[in-house]
């Protein structure tokens, strides 16, 4: 929901200068928002679960073929490296 389909719902309307109308369209163009931020959230967290694996694949050869425990103890190192990474971008 873009703001112009916005003035488009809101032209329309029976009594566009209506409290109730404004407010329904305000809660629907912050539903709209919150619902785009949790794509993007989720969309970016499955990006690092694939980088994260990316890179135990590249940092071990055999990570397919290591036992679970031992994956795991990997994986949460690659991500303690993206989170340091994260961390050093900002200064």
């Amino acid at each position: 929901m873009t703001s112009e389909r916005i003035k488009e719902i809101h032209e329309q309307t029976a009594y566009p200068e209506s409290v109730s109308v404004k407010q329904a369209l305000l809660q629907v163009w912050n539903e709209c928002e919150q619902e785009q931020l949790l794509i993007q959230g989720v969309s970016n967290r499955f990006k690092e679960e694939q980088f994260i694996t990316n890179t135990c694949f590249s940092y071990r050869h055999d990570y397919g073929l290591m036992l679970n425990k031992d994956k795991d103890k990997l994986r949460f190192e690659c991500s303690e490296w993206m989170r340091a990474i994260k961390n050093s971008e900002t200064h």
